[in-house]
């Protein structure tokens, strides 16, 4: 039996995100509260930013929801600082995730934005961004990449002017480099940056920083086989992360500890160890943690001779590593399934894992990288050292020069005494001139302040009166949590262009049926608002009051209500303010669904089979046979079944490689994929999806998308 101590250990890297400077004392729920009735975008900004940043160590999929909307809020308030900060956040969370690619991207647009400013604060995010990037390298096994990038951010680190910052970053730095030389078995090496790291995190008093640090010093102590030392920092590091509630850096150093067991050979104890740490980063859904919890898990099962469970658990954690790209961990399961089969004897399969694992090898140690980062830190301390040397010269120097000037005083002295006296002249007469074209300019100023006030004061009422019509919209909105009672499960996509919108959605319970609605006015922002207020006031007085309970029946009543409020009863304003919308309704007991849609159909999902009922091509608002314009459909519906309502402003996205429309059909196959998976999940897969077709190109319009499941 073989164990595979040395590569084996699971680092957590130190990734830097901004301060945030409000609430840090509070709870979650504090300000998620605070969230729900904050008004101004800088507020929400704060708060969104504190909400994602607690829930990081907690839930990181929850907590890139909130650090994507605190993105959004900061396009919106337009200050390149804020948008920058917002765009590393967003990496450090999806790097966080294993989805590396929209890691770097983010901090790529980060680094953009910081890069056109020189200003310290600027700069200090700059040092925090790049150091970031190179963590995603180093996950990914690009080494000589990974020591660039994080070289350069210590040596930015050490160029800014606040002490404490400056330290902060340069711990950071000197950790993630000991990493990456921990992962060339360069220990001594990778020791001396701990140690440093350690001893400017403890200046600080940075708990989360120095937890971290003290369980990569475990790791190198681990590796060179001093195991009750490396035992000390695991168990140290684990007891400060679940103080400071850091279940992310507990589950790194309970794994490791866990090896620490395998190795002693106190297997009961390391497959406790291991399966704690699996489960925290399920628990946070942290897919790193998840693929080195599989891989420890199974070196437990192969210590303690359960071999097909070793199998099982090396299996899941290669598949993930695969997926992730994580070549340190492939190289490890390939080892393992080596010395699994090896161990039992089938030979022909060890050889094939073994050559997997020569060639992945290969590529992470070969001299070449070898040359390279020792090229690279050698690079570093020469240029240190040179710059000492530089400072040195500079001060001799400056010692000379002093002298060589207190000689050319005396001279100067008496030539700027005669510059003097005909200047004094000179500038009177200058005064004087500028003295009555100051007097003329400053007229002029007052008269442009005067201006720019009342620009101002009319904005801030503009804006005042969008965020109140936001508000009363907000209300209006059913909750989420009543459409669930209904059903087995739901969500509600929604997302306006602007601050409010012209699609919303509607439901209503009666005694024995349910009533659910998905509504796009014309137009979004102000113009789509009114309507869709008028929309909803017109919908709620036809069921609830007239007691129209068809579908077909309440489109064809809306749409005389819509042209009679809207006074477009004559051909020439017939829908030029109207609506597309779908409507169920649904019979609680045996499930008979009817519908009725104007321009927008129905989705139905069956047993991954995709059904459409298609709807009128007539909107809301159309002057034709005025009291028959829908029809009505019926369709009965079973368990399980999932619906999907929605506007048209997800398929007309422009976006992709082309930068064209997304379209109905390839929507409907959207839906067809994660029909299977939680209604959480499939909000989330929409709104990725979303993100990554539209990319730098503006939202055209407003997106609803409801779906239902039986």
């Amino acid at each position: 039996m073989t164990l595979f101590l040395k590569k084996g250990f699971l680092i957590i890297f130190i990734f830097l995100l901004s301060n945030i400077t409000i609430a840090q004392n509070k709870g979650i729920d504090s300000l998620k509260n605070e969230l729900s009735i904050a008004v101004q975008d800088t507020i929400k900004y704060k708060l969104l930013g504190n909400i994602s940043l607690k829930l990081s160590s907690i839930n990181q999929n929850e907590a890139k929801k909130y650090a994507s909307e605190a993105l959004i809020i900061s396009k919106k308030i337009d200050d390149k600082l804020i948008i920058a900060t917002s765009y590393n956040r967003l990496g450090v969370i999806e790097n966080a995730l294993g989805n590396y690619d929209e890691a770097y991207l983010n901090y790529d647009n980060a680094i953009k934005i910081l890069e056109s400013e020189k200003s310290q604060p600027f700069y200090v995010l700059y040092v925090e961004t790049i150091l970031n990037k190179g963590i995603v390298y180093l996950n990914q096994g690009e080494h000589e990449k990974s020591l660039s990038i994080l070289f350069k951010s210590l040596k930015g680190a050490e160029n800014i002017n606040d002490k404490i910052v400056a330290e902060e970053k340069m711990a950071a730095a000197y950790t993630n480099i000991a990493n990456v030389f921990f992962h060339q078995q360069k220990l001594d090496e990778a020791l001396k940056y701990f140690l440093k790291s350690l001893e400017l995190s403890k200046k600080n008093n940075n708990q989360s920083a120095v937890a971290t640090t003290l369980g990569g010093i475990g790791i190198v102590y681990g590796s060179k086989n001093e195991l009750d030392k490396a035992a000390e920092y695991f168990i140290e590091q684990s007891e400060i992360n679940e103080v400071i509630g850091n279940k992310q850096g507990a589950a790194t150093a309970i794994g490791n500890l866990g090896i620490v067991y395998t190795y002693q050979g106190k297997l009961e104890k390391a497959l406790e160890c291991q399966l704690k740490s699996l489960e925290y980063g399920k628990e946070l859904d942290d897919k790193r943690l998840i693929a080195y919890g599989y891989n420890n898990i199974g070196q437990a099962h192969f210590a303690l001779a359960n071999r097909d469970k070793a199998i099982d658990y090396m299996n899941k954690s290669l598949e993930l590593a695969i997926e992730m790209k994580l070549r340190s961990l492939i190289s490890d399961n390939y080892k393992g399934m080596a010395d699994i089969y090896k161990n039992a004897g089938q030979y022909d399969l060890a050889l094939e894992y073994l050559t997997q694992y020569i060639a992945i090898k290969d590529t992470l140690f070969n001299e070449k990288s070898n040359k390279q980062i020792t090229e690279m830190q050698t690079k570093y301390e020469t240029e240190k050292k040179e710059t000492e040397n530089k400072l040195l010269t500079k001060d001799n120097a400056l010692k000379d020069a002093q002298l060589n000037r207190q000689q050319l005083i005396t001279f100067g002295v008496g030539i700027v005494l005669v510059l003097a006296l005909g200047l004094t002249v000179l500038i009177f007469i200058s005064y004087k001139r500028k003295k009555k074209n100051n007097l003329l300019l400053e007229r002029k100023n007052i008269a442009i302040e005067n201006q720019k006030n009342e620009i101002e004061n009319k904005n801030r009422l503009i804006t005042d009166s969008i965020d109140y019509a936001k508000d009363i919209q907000d209300a209006i909105m059913p909750l989420i949590s009543n459409i669930k009672k209904v059903f087995a499960d739901a969500f509600i996509f929604y997302q306006p262009k602007d601050v409010v919108s012209g699609d919303f959605y509607w439901f209503y319970e009666s005694k024995n049926h349910v009533y659910l609605s998905a509504i796009d006015c014309t137009g979004h922002g102000v113009p789509g608002a009114f309507m869709s207020l008028m929309g909803y006031n017109l919908i709620e007085k036809i069921v609830k009051q007239q007691k129209i309970t068809q579908p077909s029946k309440i489109l064809d009543v809306l749409n005389v209500a819509v042209l009679k409020t809207l006074k477009q009863e004559n051909d020439e304003n017939s829908a030029k303010y109207g609506m597309d919308m779908s409507l169920v309704k649904i019979e609680k007991e045996t499930k008979k669904l009817e519908y009725a849609g104007a321009h927008n159909s129905l989705f139905i999902v069956r047993d991954n089979n995709l059904s459409v009922i298609k709807a009128d091509k007539v909107a809301i608002g159309t002057k034709r046979q005025m009291e028959s314009n829908f029809t009505n459909h019926q369709f009965q519906l079973k368990n399980d079944d999932v619906i999907y309502l929605y506007s048209d402003g997800y398929a007309d996205q422009l976006g992709g490689p082309k930068r064209k429309r997304y379209y109905s059909s390839k929507l409907m196959s959207l839906l067809t994929d994660i029909s299977k998976s939680s209604m959480e999940m499939q909000q989330e897969t929409l709104q990725q999806t979303f993100n990554d077709w539209k990319g730098n190109i503006e939202q055209l319009d407003d997106l609803l998308i409801i779906g239902a499941k039986i």
